[in-house]
């Protein structure tokens, strides 16, 4: 019997972890998803012992919340990842009235993108942060033709004279590449080029790490909204049988990048990997 109320113990408190997880994700917007899901994974670990449990997820939170902290304060200036004006008002021009929830998550991979662009080279923020702001622009009205948004937003870039490496981004952003092998488009994304590296691997980050509506999300929870949203029939969702290791490989490649980022002391003076409440 008592082992059976440690279990039941434990499970709700792992429960109240991960409904702390939920809000400091929608708080700490300015911090990647996937370091507040380390910390919190790091600190829960080390209460997992405490001898009072049900302070853990307070400790989690402090020790989480300084973290966060300290990542904000070293994070880079705002003007050095900003995007181009010419990207941020076409993507609002196109999407903002016709599709406002389309345009509410665009904002929000724009946002990811500024704050992944530390892993970049100097030269390379404004490129990520743009391709960022038009990866989506391809469900617009009047851009919207073939019915893979990545092509078509890739297409129409390329006609107003954007960079073929934007476009290439735009292309094959998040695993676009198995969606054309579904719906018979393979030969047509291939006149753009795949970027490979940081850059590729940064945008798709910035894309599965944030929600529909915009805000912060983890991967697990955005690859079962997609599911759920668009059902089993969707190209997107069959599509995910042949790459979602691939986006998860992306996602591990850059929170790896970030993770060497971030602040090497606590703002108390304790250095991260001790973790003090």
């Amino acid at each position: 019997m008592l082992t059976t109320v440690s279990a039941t113990t434990r499970g709700q408190e792992n429960e109240k972890v991960r409904r702390l997880e939920s809000r400091l994700v929608r708080e700490h917007d300015s911090v990647p998803p996937s370091l507040l899901h380390e910390w919190i994974e790091r600190a829960h670990a080390r209460f997992a012992t405490a001898p009072v449990q049900d302070f853990v997820p307070l400790l989690v939170e402090r020790a989480v919340r300084g973290f966060a902290r300290d990542f904000a304060i070293d994070s880079p200036k705002a003007s050095a990842a900003c995007p181009s004006n010419w990207a941020h008002n076409t993507a609002r021009r196109l999407l903002a009235r016709p599709l406002p929830q389309r345009w509410a998550h665009t904002c929000g991979v724009a946002r990811r993108a500024e704050q992944v662009a530390r892993i970049l080279m100097p030269e390379d923020l404004d490129t990520l942060v743009s391709a960022a702001w038009l990866h989506d622009i391809g469900y617009a009205p009047g851009v919207a033709d073939t019915g893979l948004h990545s092509l078509d937003g890739a297409r129409y870039l390329l006609r107003v004279g954007v960079s073929r490496q934007v476009c290439g981004l735009v292309a094959h952003h998040s695993g676009a590449a198995a969606v054309a092998e579904q719906v018979g488009l393979a030969d047509e994304l291939a006149e753009f080029e795949d970027v490979p590296g940081h850059l590729k691997d940064a945008l798709w980050y910035s894309d599965m790490m944030t929600g529909p509506d915009g805000r912060p999300t983890t991967l697990d929870t955005r690859l079962a909204e997609i599911r759920r949203r668009r059902g089993p029939d969707d190209p997107v969702v069959r599509a995910l049988a042949v790459n979602v290791n691939e986006r998860r490989a992306a996602v591990r490649r850059v929170h790896r990048l970030l993770r060497r980022t971030q602040p090497t002391k606590h703002s108390s003076g304790t250095r991260v990997g001790g973790m003090s409440a």
